[in-house]
């Protein structure tokens, strides 16, 4: 899916010299560009497809009950296709052929290290600022691109950037 990433005052797209050669210059991702993606993702049904949903079936007498009495209260019916997209969202594997991917990478590191210059896709960069090793894509196994979706929520809210500096 095309979508327009948004870029901030201080930023030009291209390229800048530095010591190490041409280094790239994109634009930050933001939660907007982030949700149009997601919103516009072509393949987005098959993982829809395979969220599960909980159905009340056959439940009865004391099981109905204790159901009733033990869990959580359900979600209201106009919040349940969100639900799902997150759910779904949970399960889209990092993919280094997606640009919003890389981008949303980059934006993560550049955001927590107040750099303007893109990184390298791997190397040891990312353990200083929290990953586990030279590839971030690897802690992202388990819960796909919403782990990055949370970290880029954290990193673009101008309410929680101080925060996520205080803890980087």
């Amino acid at each position: 899916a095309e979508i327009t990433l948004s870029t901030t005052e201080h930023q030009t797209p291209g390229h800048v010299s530095g010591d190490s050669g041409q280094c790239q210059v994109s634009p930050l991702v933001t939660m907007e560009d982030v949700k149009h993606y997601l919103n516009t993702k072509p393949d987005m049904d098959q993982y829809l497809l395979q969220v599960k949903t909980s159905s009340s079936t056959n439940r009865r007498g004391v099981r109905r009950l204790l159901c009733c009495l033990l869990s959580p209260p359900s979600l209201p019916p106009h919040l349940r296709p969100t639900a799902r997209q997150v759910q779904a969202t949970a399960l889209i594997p990092f993919c280094n052929d997606d640009p919003v991917h890389l981008t949303m990478l980059h934006t993560i590191y550049r955001q927590l290290t107040c750099t303007i210059l893109n990184c390298p896709r791997y190397g040891s960069h990312w353990e200083q600022i929290g990953f586990q090793g030279t590839d971030p894509s690897t802690d992202l196994r388990g819960v796909g691109l919403l782990g990055l979706v949370h970290v880029i929520y954290l990193v673009t809210t101008p309410e929680m950037l101080p925060f996520c500096h205080d803890v980087y």
